[in-house]
């Protein structure tokens, strides 16, 4: 099928056959309302489900169906206020013809009830259909595998199962106004939806971590990339140790930079945020960066931006000036309290809203303008986490002043209370001597530098320091992954199992606490203890936290290890056979790789 973007007009239909070819049941009328080059996602409303025994009925509740292109499931998901339910359907990948999705049931199914509970189901028939049908091993080995994968999905909540998957789809649905029905069960459906998602959401014990974005006007470097990294670290470790997490990261693209460089390169705003959004967006794929969960854009939410500063301008903090609408910081008690000498003498009011006359223009009480950048970050925090307080507010050391302090004034401005538990001020990453700047021409592109190489410096130095990149910091950093992949593969090669006791949790609790020093402190003795003992639970303890590292390595040695352990032991055969020469070709082989 064609690609294309949300909200199509087509109707389709879909069948469900039976491995041996009979058609047990179709559904008429299912609305396309995504096809990319991942999903065809569909919406079942008044849709009529057919059987082969002859029976009827129409759908009676709003649905989403998602069929993964080249994957053997695909997954129903009920859309209800109180909590959705997923129903996944074990399966072959689907083929369009006829105006119509098909595919072959397996029978097994998993279900996710609304609070969570998820169960395996049907399992009983599937054996059934194994002799019924005469199931070969490759479709049984499948489907056991991709239980399995669907498991995961689950339990790190990615894929379908992330938060925003759904929601995302279901706000379009609202804003089509599809979600309006007539039955007086499915009354103010879309509002109920909402509401209950932002008290579940408040209700909820969730570790709160907001991180400043970047401005999508040019390539990030990797002076950019620490925070992310640094807090992608904090945020997994305290999703392993049991925490529901919400990580937000905001994109900035609109602003005087970006202005800047459309009318440079005469190139519409619009266009270059998309651009440099893209390669920022590569750029997280690149290092592995999976555990943010929001990231809202500027543009997206100036009619919320703009009804936040007039709830401060209700509360008498807006002072409204010849060029825009200032915030009057002579009402916050304590405003620059943790400021050094020289930062205060820089205090003044920051503007909310400024007028400009240059590039993309918005209203605000008849000024054409556009938000201040303090007011943005403090608007998604306010909006998204439902007005609480974040347990970790993370961005540069440089961003301390006065950009967090004046978000800080506005959220205490308009909810009394502070916008954070705790500060997480990075530190910068300096080269040739000086911060890495793009003003000063100074700058290593991220896409440019081995994401392993960059987590390993990270890891090895403290959260808020300055890192000096020179040669020497690199070739240590190559030096502890060739140990770190010497130690995996030989976890692989013994076929041990991850472990998650006492030992593992207690160094990823110290990357949790950000004290990296510690968490290097305990790993290098237990790398050491491996060393001279050679046990393999110690091995086992070290692996399973090279794993929690998620390192872009470990991808490669898993997708490569059938062949390398092929390679292993036709080396170790031919040292038994005291056939050096021949065994030293194989020996070299996995050296260069790095494996031993």
């Amino acid at each position: 099928m064609k690609s294309k973007t949300f909200l199509e007009k087509n109707f389709i239909n879909v069948q469900a056959y039976k491995y041996n070819g009979d058609l047990y049941r179709q559904w008429n009328g299912s609305k396309i309302i995504k096809n990319d080059s991942q999903n065809i996602i569909l919406y079942n409303f008044h849709s009529r489900i057919m059987e082969k025994s002859g029976k009827s009925w129409q759908v009676s509740e709003p649905s989403l169906w998602i069929f993964p292109k080249n994957e053997n499931y695909n997954v129903n998901v009920l859309l209800r206020p109180e909590g959705n339910y997923y129903y996944i359907n074990l399966t072959s990948p689907f083929i369009f013809e006829d105006n119509t999705i098909k595919y072959i049931d397996f029978d097994i199914d998993i279900k996710v009830y609304p609070k969570k509970e998820i169960e395996i189901v049907d399992i009983k028939e599937f054996q059934k259909n194994i002799k019924d049908y005469g199931y070969p091993p490759s479709v049984r080995k499948m489907v056991y595998k991709q239980v399995q994968n669907l498991l995961m999905f689950y339990e790190k909540q990615t894929s379908f199962f992330h938060r925003d998957f759904i929601d995302n789809i279901v706000n379009s649905l609202a804003k089509n106004k599809m979600l309006v029905f007539q039955s007086k069960k499915l009354s103010n459906f879309s509002q109920r939806y909402f509401e209950e998602l932002r008290k579940n959401t408040k209700n909820e014990k969730i570790f709160k971590v907001y991180l400043c974005g970047p401005t999508v006007y040019d390539e990030v470097h990797i002076g950019n990339m620490r925070s992310v990294v640094v807090v992608d670290l904090i945020v997994r470790a305290q999703k392993y140790l049991g925490k529901k997490t919400l990580f937000v990261h905001n994109i900035t693209d609109i602003d005087d930079k970006i202005i800047e460089r459309s009318i440079q390169s005469k190139i519409s705003e619009n266009k270059i945020s998309e651009k440099y959004f893209r390669e920022y967006k590569k750029v997280l794929k690149k290092y592995r960066i999976k555990s943010i969960d929001k990231m809202p854009k500027v543009t997206d939410n100036i009619d919320s931006i703009v009804k936040f500063i007039n709830s401060l301008d209700k509360k008498g903090y807006v002072i409204q000036k010849d060029d825009g609408f200032v915030f009057d910081v002579s009402k916050i008690k304590n405003y620059g309290k943790r400021l050094s000498r020289e930062d205060k003498k820089q205090v003044e009011n920051f503007y909310l809203w400024k007028s400009t006359t240059k590039g993309v223009q918005y209203n605000y009480n008849g000024f054409l303008g556009r938000p201040g950048w303090h007011s943005e970050c403090t608007l998604f925090i306010d909006d998204i986490f439902n007005s609480q307080t974040l347990d970790i507010h993370a961005g540069g050391i440089d961003l301390t002043f006065p950009h967090h302090e004046n978000e800080n004034a506005q959220y205490i401005a308009k909810n009394d209370v502070k916008i954070t538990k705790h500060w997480l001020h990075v530190g910068q990453v300096m080269f040739k001597n000086q911060k890495m700047s793009k003003s000063l021409g100074n700058v290593i592109l991220a896409k440019d530098f081995d994401e392993d190489i960059f987590k390993i410096i990270l890891i090895n130095s403290s959260v808020t320091a300055p890192i000096y990149i020179t040669n020497e910091l690199i070739e240590n950093a190559k030096v502890i992954i060739n140990k770190y992949k010497k130690l995996y593969f030989k976890f692989l090669n013994l076929s041990l199992s991850f472990n998650f006791d006492d030992n593992v949790r207690y160094m990823v609790r110290k990357i949790a606490d950000k004290d990296f020093s510690s968490f290097n402190l305990k790993l290098n003795e237990y790398i050491k203890a491996y060393n001279t003992s050679l046990e393999a639970d110690k091995l086992t303890i070290v692996s399973s936290v090279i794993h929690f590292l998620n390192f872009s390595f470990i991808e490669q040695i898993e997708k490569d290890f059938r062949k390398n352990k092929k390679i292993y032991d036709i080396w170790q055969g031919f040292l038994k056979q005291k056939n050096y020469e021949k065994a030293d070709m194989f020996r070299k082989i996995l050296i260069d790789q790095g494996l031993i």
